[in-house]
């Protein structure tokens, strides 16, 4: 089951994306035409039994390096399988609720984050990374307000420019490591939510002023 199951109710914490979006159209109503929604979700799901507070037993197997049995690894990729499909779920209703340009990322592998240790605990993780972006992206509604950056990824360390080195550097806990590695999602994608072409047209260069269409953004 999704990682919101571990909360005893609703309101209590980890509060799921579902629950948090009712919030929203709570306090909002809706979402308006010229937004752009950002949907990042599924870092916990994948990383949810590596904590001993959550799976005693499988995190210590990981935590000795040792790769789990076959029949748990189908038993956890069904688990995250289902939240992807959740994600997806998620994203239609973000679409419903009047968002006409929505983007939906896809997870990086995120077993290459520095918390996940021994090398059973990077693959294993990684593995249920792979198995929730595939239930993620065949589950999402086709529909051309939503633009797909599955195909998206955090740099290797042996790949990325010195800049967006210094920018990791930068980052100095989990939440500003993923800011900083979602940052480098949108230059590498082109993506500026300030232009008012949207998707037809990449930005020119790393950080781009002007789109290829000429547009100016509105930080100019």
């Amino acid at each position: 089951m999704p990682y919101f199951v571990a909360a005893k109710t609703a309101e209590a914490t980890p509060i799921s994306t579902a629950v948090q979006l009712q919030h929203f159209l709570k306090q909002h109503h809706s979402f308006k035409p010229d937004q752009v929604v950002a949907l990042y979700i599924g870092t916990n799901d994948v990383g949810n039994n590596f904590d001993l507070n959550n799976n005693p037993e499988l995190a210590r197997v990981l935590r000795d390096d040792k790769a789990p049995l076959e029949e748990v690894m189908t038993t956890e990729r069904a688990r995250v399988e289902t939240a992807g499909k959740a994600a997806a779920k998620t994203a239609a209703d973000i679409l419903e609720n009047g968002a006409k340009r929505l983007i939906v990322f896809k997870l990086a592998r995120v077993g290459d984050l520095p918390w996940y240790r021994p090398k059973a605990a990077r693959d294993y993780v990684n593995d249920l990374t792979a198995a929730y972006n595939t239930s993620l992206g065949s589950s999402l509604p086709d529909n051309p307000a939503i633009f797909n950056l599955m195909s998206s990824t955090y740099p290797a360390p042996s790949k990325i420019s010195p800049a967006e080195k210094a920018g990791r550097m930068l980052a100095r806990d989990a939440f500003g490591y993923l800011k900083t590695m979602l940052s480098i999602s949108f230059m590498r994608a082109g993506l500026a939510a300030s232009c008012r072409c949207w998707r037809k047209h990449q930005i020119n260069g790393a950080f781009g002023r002007r789109c290829t269409g000429g547009h100016p953004f509105a930080d100019n």
